[in-house]
């Protein structure tokens, strides 16, 4: 018997997106799993899933780029200047 582990993206363009949509890709997944969670609770896992892929917040984003949703965690991600 085989395990289905999924270790890497699966939608398509996923490997071609740029290290400021991946972002907002995970923060946007964050949002969604903590849906009613603390903003600490999203910050600490956007922190652990940003480092499991080796992404560094704002690494190669614009000066101006819009938040995906209200939240803090998105915020940080994404300022809006």
């Amino acid at each position: 018997m085989t395990e289905n582990v999924q270790n890497q993206p699966i939608m398509d363009g996923a490997t071609e997106a740029t290290d400021d949509e991946k972002r907002k890709g995970l923060a946007e997944q964050v949002e969604s799993d903590h849906e009613g969670d603390t903003e600490a609770s999203k910050s600490d896992d956007l922190d652990t899933r940003l480092e499991e892929t080796g992404l560094t917040e704002n690494s190669d984003s614009t000066t101006e780029t819009e938040s995906v949703t209200s939240s803090d965690t998105t915020e940080r991600i994404h300022p809006v200047d």
